[in-house]
This record gives structure tokens, C-alpha cells and sequence, in this order.
């Protein structure tokens, strides 16, 4: 009886529960892989659309605060004006629309002065 039970093929509860295990952190490990690569692309995609606001800010020179929305998302673009030298310094800030947040990105450029002694419209 015992030679009919060894020459049976097949797979035994611990293999199927072994392989099951291994196909299962395998996939935890990639599921989690592209979650981290979502999030990095997103952060990426505001980073990149936030300095393009502040470079067109800075072009402009529009000294104030103005709110942008741009894909459902809200940002926050600050245009300061400081006197140097003879020289008018801009610093804009781009930020999300949410209190307390970091800005994402910050932009200073500086412009000869022409006529009344001050570049923001």
C-alpha cells in the first residue's frame, strides 16, 4: 500500500501552501513598488508645474498673492518685492493651497530698475 502512495503524483498541502506564500510576497513586493513610483511621479508633476508658475511670476513681475487652479490642484503663487542696491530683487514662492505647506518651489531674479523705481505692475 505504501509503494501506490509514493508513486502518486501530484502536490502536497505544504507546497501548495508554500508556493501561495511566495506568489504573495512576490506581489506585495511589486504592488508596493508601484505605489512608491505613483507617488513619486505626482510629487514630480507638481514640482515641475509649480516652477513653471514661478518662472512665468518672475517674467511678469506682478508683485501680490495669486491662486492658481491647474489640475485639480490649488497653487499658491507670492511675488515679494525688496529693494537692493538700486536693484529690485523678486522673490516668488509657489506652494500648495494647504496652510503650513513647505513651498515647492522658490524663485529670486533680479532686474535693473527702470523709471519710478520699481518693477512689480
Amino acid at each position: 500500500m505504501f509503494k501506490l502512495l509514493k508513486k502518486q503524483k501530484g502536490l502536497t498541502l505544504i507546497e501548495v501552501i508554500v508556493s501561495l506564500l511566495l506568489i504573495t510576497i512576490v506581489l506585495t513586493a511589486f504592488i508596493s513598488v508601484f505605489i512608491n513610483a505613483n507617488g513619486q511621479i505626482t510629487r514630480a508633476e507638481n514640482d515641475f508645474t509649480a516652477l513653471q508658475l514661478a518662472e512665468k511670476a518672475l517674467i511678469e513681475g506682478k508683485c501680490g498673492q495669486e491662486t492658481v487652479d491647474i489640475n485639480d490642484q490649488e497653487y499658491v503663487i507670492k511675488v515679494i518685492q525688496k529693494m537692493v542696491e538700486e536693484k529690485a530683487i523678486l522673490k516668488v514662492t509657489v506652494s500648495t493651497g494647504k496652510e503650513g505647506d513647505e513651498p515647492l518651489e522658490e524663485l529670486y531674479g533680479i532686474s535693473q530698475l527702470e523709471g519710478e523705481g520699481s518693477r512689480c505692475k
